[in-house]
């Protein structure tokens, strides 16, 4: 009688389930009793912000006779003010996107959501350094994924809210540059090729005060030098691991598409901004334009990787995201890759920027 209890309570505080590709990953079951007084976290304001916020968490549970603290990932910080149902931090520098922890001396308690760490524009988010499996899931998918392979991004970088609009891509080209097919200020730019996307990241950079000339990612033979600290379009290895923001699913939100977070099957695209609910912060990952990756179009290596910026030479560049003239939704999987010559532009195509932290 006792073992089969033992069993039963062990199965009740771990269960484990299978990862897209039959990876196992174990997941914490429900909490035990004894430990019903660990902090709980139902809130904080702001939702986001960069170095130096200071941010209130609203809860229960936060006082203890031991030490109190905040974790942010991944960086203890002490707590400047405190009682049991309200305490304050400040953003410290180095802080990327994640979830909230408070640890008190019974234990840790996290936040649901994640705090978003922006730039000090407010549109650009701090995504985090870690590794995700890239490609072919839930046996959803063309051959061009796979094979599914362990990728480590060793770094933290910045990536924008939104797809580059017509009203930003106006100021670089306000006399000669001829508008797309939708000409609202506030849709992406479309019908931007890869070319002029990099040549638009060389000099947003240059007119950067804290950047300048010296911080320019792409040569005269747009050659990228990603240790460059200046604007640049991403990896196709950043963009589906911000695109997938810890999830393994489908979409970011899950397996089965939603329409409320992305616009696909219609007859235009729309303002940048369409949905939301994404972890990290993002905007149009799935939907509405396509977007330019820095990488040449190349098969997968099934091999781990760091930080890998795709074949060295080719004839295509990348695009990812879906847009909205697909009608299919597998079109917008997280994992779905597709691909044109760097020199063609067309009204289902544009970018968004990326910056090394």
């Amino acid at each position: 009688m006792k073992k089969s209890l033992y069993i039963l309570l062990f199965i009740s505080l771990v269960v484990v389930i299978y990862g897209c590709g039959g990876d196992s990953i174990t997941v914490p079951g429900p909490t035990p009793t004894a430990f019903a007084g660990l902090p709980i976290i139902t809130g904080f304001t702001p939702s986001e912000g960069t170095e130096g916020t200071s941010v209130t968490i609203k809860g229960s549970n936060f006082s203890s006779s031991g030490p109190v603290t905040v974790t942010f990932n991944g960086i203890s910080l002490t707590c400047n003010s405190l009682n049991s149902t309200e305490l304050v931090f400040i953003l410290p520098a180095g802080a990327a996107t994640g979830k909230i922890g408070v640890t008190t001396g019974s234990g840790t308690g996290y936040s649901e959501n994640n705090f978003i760490v922006t730039d000090s524009s407010g549109n650009m988010v701090l995504i985090p350094a870690g590794t995700f499996y890239m490609g072919y899931c839930n046996a959803k998918g063309w051959d061009e994924e796979k094979p599914r392979h362990k990728v480590e991004i060793s770094y933290n970088f910045y990536v924008s809210k939104y797809e580059v609009t017509n009203k930003e891509y106006t100021v670089y080209e306000p006399m000669h540059w001829t508008r797309g097919l939708f000409s609202d200020n506030y849709y992406p730019v479309e019908t931007v090729t890869w070319n002029e996307a990099v040549s638009y990241c060389n000099w947003l950079t240059e007119r950067t005060p804290e950047l300048g000339r010296s911080q320019v990612c792409y040569d005269s033979s747009r050659n990228l030098d990603i240790t460059k600290k200046g604007y640049r379009l991403p990896t196709e290895a950043e963009w589906e691991y911000a695109c997938r923001a810890d999830n393994m699913a489908n979409y970011y939100w899950g397996n089965i598409m939603d329409a409320s977070k992305c616009l696909y099957n219609a007859n235009s695209p729309v303002s940048a901004g369409y949905g939301g609910g994404h972890p990290w912060g993002l905007y149009d990952m799935s939907g509405n334009i396509s977007e330019w990756c820095n990488d040449w179009y190349g098969n997968y290596s099934g091999e781990d990787q760091k930080n890998p910026a795709g074949p060295a030479s080719g004839s295509d560049r990348v695009l990812r995201g879906g847009c909205w003239v697909y009608d299919d939704a597998d079109e917008l999987r997280s994992a779905s890759r597709y691909y044109y010559p760097p020199t063609m532009g067309n009204g289902m195509s544009g970018f968004r920027i990326v910056r090394t932290q």
